[in-house]
């Protein structure tokens, strides 16, 4: 998702601010958001969760969390 939509999404008017309270996020003082310009329009960043926040666990845990969402 880019960072564009995301602040539209979560209310906030600037895309800057939403940015830096996001990076301010951190698990085991790694980041947890990481922004990457979008290849087909660089003036869009896009945003990317660190799949260690997403995939942690082992796979019955995941199995889990994927049974709430069905």
């Amino acid at each position: 998702m880019d960072l564009s939509r995301l602040t539209s999404l979560l209310g906030y008017k600037n895309p800057s601010d939403l940015k830096k309270r996001l990076n301010g996020i951190k698990l085991d003082g790694k980041p947890v958001f990481g922004f990457f310009e979008n290849p087909h329009d660089r003036r869009q960043k896009r945003i990317i969760v660190n799949p260690g926040v997403v995939f942690a666990g082992d796979g019955e845990a995941l199995r889990s969390v994927k049974a709430m969402f069905n």
